[in-house]
């Protein structure tokens, strides 16, 4: 499923589109779900892409849903003050381990 709806999802879409396994844009959010194998890949190039830009990390959770497989989903809100627009990232992690590579050197504010 692909809705690039917004400049972002267009991108990664276009520019990282192994990473990406869906987009949507549901109530004019842009979301990326992404593989979490690429999760530093495209949060850097979300974050160096100038023309996107996303130099703030807003929000890092974790929503655990437990009927569902992979169970976990890691939640990353990205905002771009200089070009004024919003990202959504998941990736979804599955147990046993439900590891997932750190964003910190990418958003220190992610520790």
């Amino acid at each position: 499923m692909a809705d690039s709806g917004s400049k972002a999802l267009e991108r990664l879409l276009l520019d990282l589109s192994d990473a990406v396994l869906e987009t949507h844009m549901r109530l004019g959010d842009a979301t990326a779900v992404i593989d979490p194998d690429h999760l530093t890949r495209v949060l850097r190039f979300l974050r160096e892409e100038p023309d996107l830009e996303f130099e703030m990390l807003i929000d890092l959770t974790c929503v655990d849903y437990l009927d569902r497989a992979p169970r976990f989903e890691m939640v990353y809100h990205l905002l771009s003050v200089a070009k004024r627009h919003r990202i959504r990232v998941k990736a979804r992690v599955a147990e046993p381990g439900a590891e997932i590579d750190s964003a910190v050197d990418i958003y220190p504010s992610a520790n």
